[in-house]
Protein backbone atom coordinates (compact mmCIF):
# COMPACT_ATOMS: atom_id res chain seq x y z
CA UNK A 1 0.00 0.00 0.00
CA UNK A 2 1.44 3.04 -1.15
CA UNK A 3 1.79 5.96 1.47
CA UNK A 4 0.01 9.57 1.07
CA UNK A 5 2.02 12.60 0.06
CA UNK A 6 1.60 14.39 3.49
CA UNK A 7 2.39 11.23 5.67
CA UNK A 8 5.99 11.35 3.78
CA UNK A 9 6.20 14.60 5.46
CA UNK A 10 8.04 12.22 8.70
CA UNK A 11 10.26 10.99 6.47
CA UNK A 12 10.86 14.47 5.42
CA UNK A 13 11.32 15.99 8.87
CA UNK A 14 14.19 12.77 9.79
CA UNK A 15 16.08 13.27 6.47
CA UNK A 16 16.42 16.81 7.67
CA UNK A 17 17.92 16.10 10.74
CA UNK A 18 20.26 13.72 9.36
CA UNK A 19 22.48 16.75 7.89
CA UNK A 20 22.88 19.15 4.94
CA UNK A 21 24.05 16.40 2.10
CA UNK A 22 21.12 15.38 2.20
CA UNK A 23 18.81 16.57 -0.82
CA UNK A 24 16.32 19.18 0.38
CA UNK A 25 13.41 20.87 -1.05
CA UNK A 26 13.60 25.05 -1.57
CA UNK A 27 12.93 26.64 1.95
CA UNK A 28 10.31 27.33 4.09
CA UNK A 29 11.23 30.72 4.99
CA UNK A 30 10.36 34.19 2.97
CA UNK A 31 12.77 35.08 0.61
CA UNK A 32 13.43 37.41 -2.46
CA UNK A 33 10.34 35.84 -4.65
CA UNK A 34 9.72 33.05 -2.40
CA UNK A 35 5.77 33.71 -0.28
CA UNK A 36 3.78 31.21 2.10
CA UNK A 37 0.58 30.92 0.96
CA UNK A 38 -2.41 32.61 2.36
CA UNK A 39 -5.37 30.44 3.08
CA UNK A 40 -7.40 31.48 0.04
CA UNK A 41 -4.53 31.27 -2.23
CA UNK A 42 -3.91 27.62 -0.98
CA UNK A 43 -8.20 26.86 -1.43
CA UNK A 44 -8.10 28.59 -4.94
CA UNK A 45 -4.85 26.32 -5.79
CA UNK A 46 -5.49 22.80 -4.72
CA UNK A 47 -9.71 23.07 -5.22
CA UNK A 48 -10.01 20.57 -7.91
CA UNK A 49 -6.75 19.99 -8.34
CA UNK A 50 -4.32 16.90 -8.27
CA UNK A 51 -1.28 17.04 -6.35
CA UNK A 52 1.75 15.03 -7.61
CA UNK A 53 4.71 13.80 -5.07
CA UNK A 54 7.89 14.27 -5.47
CA UNK A 55 7.93 16.86 -8.50
CA UNK A 56 11.90 16.16 -8.26
CA UNK A 57 13.85 13.67 -7.38
CA UNK A 58 12.25 10.66 -8.59
CA UNK A 59 11.62 8.77 -11.66
CA UNK A 60 8.28 7.79 -10.45
CA UNK A 61 5.49 9.50 -8.70
CA UNK A 62 5.02 7.75 -5.47
CA UNK A 63 1.73 9.85 -4.96
CA UNK A 64 -0.78 10.73 -6.78
CA UNK A 65 -3.92 12.89 -5.11
CA UNK A 66 -6.81 15.06 -6.46
CA UNK A 67 -8.46 17.28 -4.32
CA UNK A 68 -12.25 17.40 -5.01
CA UNK A 69 -13.61 21.00 -3.35
CA UNK A 70 -14.29 23.70 -5.51
CA UNK A 71 -11.38 25.99 -6.06
CA UNK A 72 -11.67 28.50 -3.56
CA UNK A 73 -13.36 26.00 -1.29
CA UNK A 74 -12.06 25.83 2.02
CA UNK A 75 -11.96 21.60 2.22
CA UNK A 76 -13.01 18.04 0.94
CA UNK A 77 -11.50 15.03 0.18
CA UNK A 78 -8.56 13.63 -1.11
CA UNK A 79 -8.89 11.21 -3.89
CA UNK A 80 -5.27 8.88 -4.84
CA UNK A 81 -5.03 7.73 -8.48
CA UNK A 82 -3.01 5.16 -7.19
CA UNK A 83 -2.99 2.54 -10.28
CA UNK A 84 -5.98 4.20 -11.89
CA UNK A 85 -9.79 2.78 -12.40
CA UNK A 86 -10.73 0.05 -11.07
CA UNK A 87 -10.42 -2.50 -13.83
CA UNK A 88 -9.93 -6.05 -13.74
CA UNK A 89 -6.34 -6.92 -12.57
CA UNK A 90 -5.80 -3.93 -11.06
CA UNK A 91 -4.69 -4.06 -7.25
CA UNK A 92 -4.41 -0.93 -6.10
CA UNK A 93 -7.20 1.26 -7.61
CA UNK A 94 -7.98 5.19 -7.30
CA UNK A 95 -9.86 5.26 -4.32
CA UNK A 96 -10.86 8.32 -1.39
CA UNK A 97 -8.25 8.02 1.09
CA UNK A 98 -8.96 10.65 3.33
CA UNK A 99 -10.06 14.78 3.69
CA UNK A 100 -8.14 17.97 4.07
CA UNK A 101 -8.90 21.67 5.50
CA UNK A 102 -7.89 24.83 5.08
CA UNK A 103 -7.63 27.42 7.48
CA UNK A 104 -6.03 31.13 8.13
CA UNK A 105 -3.78 30.36 10.64
CA UNK A 106 -0.43 32.81 9.94
CA UNK A 107 -0.86 32.31 6.16
CA UNK A 108 -2.27 29.10 4.72
CA UNK A 109 -2.38 25.97 6.64
CA UNK A 110 -3.89 22.55 5.35
CA UNK A 111 -4.98 19.75 7.38
CA UNK A 112 -4.75 16.33 6.23
CA UNK A 113 -7.14 13.62 7.65
CA UNK A 114 -6.24 9.69 6.30
CA UNK A 115 -8.76 7.66 7.30
CA UNK A 116 -5.35 5.17 8.14
CA UNK A 117 -1.98 6.80 8.18
CA UNK A 118 -3.45 9.89 10.57
CA UNK A 119 -3.75 13.78 10.49
CA UNK A 120 -0.68 16.39 8.93
CA UNK A 121 -0.52 20.11 9.30
CA UNK A 122 1.53 21.99 6.28
CA UNK A 123 1.74 25.28 4.89
CA UNK A 124 2.48 25.84 1.36
CA UNK A 125 4.63 27.97 -0.01
CA UNK A 126 6.33 29.09 -3.38
CA UNK A 127 7.92 31.26 -6.48
CA UNK A 128 3.87 31.67 -7.85
CA UNK A 129 1.11 31.46 -5.43
CA UNK A 130 -1.58 30.30 -7.88
CA UNK A 131 -1.17 28.04 -11.32
CA UNK A 132 0.31 24.97 -12.17
CA UNK A 133 3.57 24.61 -10.93
CA UNK A 134 5.95 23.00 -8.14
CA UNK A 135 5.30 23.94 -4.15
CA UNK A 136 7.18 22.72 -1.09
CA UNK A 137 4.39 21.70 1.84
CA UNK A 138 6.21 22.29 4.87
CA UNK A 139 5.73 21.04 8.41
CA UNK A 140 6.88 24.08 10.78
CA UNK A 141 10.00 24.99 8.72
CA UNK A 142 11.00 21.49 7.50
CA UNK A 143 9.48 20.87 3.84
CA UNK A 144 8.73 17.69 2.11
CA UNK A 145 12.06 16.36 0.36
CA UNK A 146 11.32 16.53 -3.78
CA UNK A 147 8.72 19.03 -3.57
CA UNK A 148 4.64 18.67 -4.75
CA UNK A 149 3.76 19.00 -8.52
CA UNK A 150 0.33 21.13 -8.60
CA UNK A 151 -1.83 20.41 -11.86
CA UNK A 152 -4.24 23.15 -11.18
CA UNK A 153 -7.82 23.05 -12.13
CA UNK A 154 -7.98 19.37 -13.48
CA UNK A 155 -11.30 18.82 -12.13
CA UNK A 156 -11.34 14.92 -12.38
CA UNK A 157 -8.91 12.60 -10.61
CA UNK A 158 -6.28 11.57 -13.43
CA UNK A 159 -2.57 10.07 -13.44
CA UNK A 160 -0.07 13.11 -13.12
CA UNK A 161 1.91 12.01 -16.04
CA UNK A 162 6.02 10.91 -16.36
CA UNK A 163 7.47 12.75 -13.91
Amino acid sequence: MKRSIWALGMLGAALSAVGPGIAMATNCALSTGYAKLSANQVEVLLGNSMACYPATGSSKWTNQEYHTGASGAAGGSVVDYKNGPATAGNKDPTATVGTYTIIGNNGGQITYTYSTGGTFVYSVWGLQTSGSGTYDFCNGTTPLPGQVKVIFGTGVVQSCGTP
